[in-house]
């Protein structure tokens, strides 16, 4: 699957994951917009430095999605972190713009920036060009407006596992590898990263367990499925109990599931 497709795909999950996220901690929605505005009115040109330099933006703000929206427990921090995100004479509070340096991973681990979305550079021609970027801009540019949305008091959406051209520019440990980020994005001569759809057919493998998770924000249960369904022998655990983290959250009883599923303990339905 191209870059493109599944980013579309993810993006409508991310829309669903935020919507539960408010619907469990409505008072947020109001300190999203806040949050925004308050960026927007910042004196140092729609950004605030925050103590390990990192520019707090509109578009930066929204990454919070990326690190609580699809994890176990990840919509109770993330209210936690809204909710203090004020102090009483207005400002935003040291303790939220600590948690917001604490919450990027980005620079401690540039190449998961660098060469994400390469991934999906199948052998491509074009190479992924900012395939994220593309995708919200053609298709849900309205949705993820940060700006627009807290301007007319509607619903800051967050983001979820994508990468963005702003990023180089807001992460402070990013910006020395901005060049180098946009020549990968424009790179075109990828190899053959996987198997052939024949090959994958092909598979010899007498059994093959495998647990998809149907809430699942940064994998596409859609597109999970597509592909076992080209898989033979395989035995199919699908839960909508886990997120993204399962293995983190439960990895015993998952694991136990699948073993029995190669071993017959565990009946197929």
């Amino acid at each position: 699957m191209s870059a493109e497709i599944v980013y579309f795909d993810t993006f409508r999950k991310v829309i669903d994951q935020n919507n539960k996220f408010y619907l469990r901690f409505p008072a947020a929605e109001a300190i999203a917009v806040k949050v925004v505005n308050h960026i927007m009115s910042s004196q140092d040109g729609g950004r605030i430095v925050t103590p390990m330099g990192n520019y707090l933006t509109p578009a930066s703000f929204q990454l919070l999605g990326f690190s609580y929206l699809g994890s176990s427990h990840g919509f109770e921090h993330m209210w936690h972190m809204l909710e203090s995100a004020f102090e009483p004479d207005g400002r935003l509070s040291f303790a939220f713009l600590k948690s917001f340096d604490c919450m990027l991973a980005f620079d401690t681990n540039p190449l998961y920036a660098l060469l994400h979305e390469s991934i999906y550079c199948q052998g491509s021609s074009d190479g992924s060009r900012w395939a994220a970027q593309r995708v919200r801009d053609e298709h849900f540019h309205d949705v993820f407006d940060a700006e627009a949305s807290a301007a007319s008091g509607g619903r800051v959406m967050f983001t979820g596992e994508m990468i963005f051209p702003h990023f180089f520019d807001d992460i402070a440990e990013l910006r020395r590898v901005k060049d180098t980020a946009d020549l990968i994005a424009q790179e075109s001569k990828w190899s053959i990263l996987y198997p052939s759809v024949s090959s994958l057919e092909d598979n010899s493998v007498p059994l093959v367990a495998s647990a998809t998770y149907y809430e699942d924000m940064f994998v596409s249960f859609g597109l999970a499925e597509d592909t076992l369904r080209r898989l033979p022998n395989v035995r199919k655990y699908v839960t909508s109990e886990y997120l993204h983290d399962g293995i983190r959250e439960n990895g015993a009883a998952i694991f136990e599931k699948l073993h029995g599923l190669i071993d017959g303990s565990q009946l197929l339905r």
